[in-house]
């Protein structure tokens, strides 16, 4: 197949498994400078659970709820309108601003994602 599915990510592979490899690196050593082991696992845990929460929370959210379009989809080539119909904003709050840390203006982060996250609320369409 000349355009494999795939492909892309294959070539790029080398990029991820060397980060995660120092990921993991970082994670070690923190975790084996905390003072016991029993620390050690609450803390990883606890860090761990949490993390994936959040991020489960914020996805699910913004993503899941919105049309899929196949790989060989026209828009798929274009970012900014793929980004505009696969994402979507959340109602703003203070808590949710707090939690997600900007990360519920999804269509503000990823067209204008200089903007600093404090300032998205404003760039928001009423």
């Amino acid at each position: 197949m000349p355009h494999h599915y795939y492909k892309y990510y294959r070539e790029r592979a080398v990029y991820e498994q060397v980060s995660l490899t120092l990921h993991w690196i970082l994670v070690i050593a923190q975790l084996y400078l905390l003072p016991s082991i029993q620390v050690r696992l609450l803390f990883f845990a606890i860090s761990q659970l949490t993390g994936g929460f959040l991020l489960a929370h914020v996805v699910t959210y913004n993503h899941y709820s919105v049309e899929k379009f196949p790989y060989t989809s026209k828009i798929m080539s274009n970012y900014a309108c793929l980004q505009v119909h696969t994402t979507r904003n959340m109602r703003p709050g203070v808590f949710i601003d707090w939690l997600w840390g900007g990360l519920n203006y999804q269509v503000s982060a990823a067209i204008l994602s200089l903007a600093c996250c404090s300032f998205r609320k404003h760039l928001r369409k009423n």
